[in-house]
């Protein structure tokens, strides 16, 4: 029996109890962080401003699909969200916006393209059992056949995080 196949039936045979105390603390830390946050006004009205940006550089939004399988680029990467799906096979949650949108122009056969994002990316915390951090990220791609499509000023990349 393979190792999807024992994972899948664990799914289906197993029910794993979550106890009272671990669904209390289990997202009690979703939108705290360390940091000063920003008032939810805020970081709208800093989303508006940043996506204006965007649009005058010609990008669309473009957001990806959520999760990916496990990718080996992350594979060092301790802070990746990797999640069990029902099959068994490994999945994980955006860690940034750019592998994602990778796949998707690949998969798509994209060859010229303005692209901006504003959405949420994920990181594990130390402590396992937890929700794992959430955070925001900004990306601002552009894809072309070539270099020399792009003006300079197009080459340039914008990026920014903000919680």
């Amino acid at each position: 029996m393979t190792k999807q196949c024992c994972a899948a039936l664990c799914f289906i045979f197993c029910v794993q109890k979550v106890t009272r105390a671990d669904d209390i603390i289990f997202d009690m830390s979703v939108g705290k962080n360390t940091s000063v946050p920003l008032p939810p006004m805020l970081q709208e009205l800093a989303k508006e401003r940043i996506v204006r940006v965007f649009k005058k550089h010609g990008a669309t939004c473009l957001s990806t699909p959520l999760l990916m399988p496990q990718n080996m680029l992350y594979d060092n990467t301790e802070s990746c969200v990797r999640l069990m799906a029902q099959s068994g096979g490994i999945v994980t949650l955006p860690h940034d916006l750019r592998v994602s949108f990778a796949r998707y122009v690949v998969w798509n056969g994209i060859n010229c393209f303005k692209r901006y994002a504003v959405d949420k990316v994920y990181r594990e915390k130390r402590v396992y059992g937890i929700h794992p951090r959430e955070l925001y990220e900004c990306a601002f791609d552009i894809v072309s056949p070539n270099a020399g499509m792009c003006s300079v000023q197009d080459s340039a990349m914008l990026s920014f995080n903000f919680v």
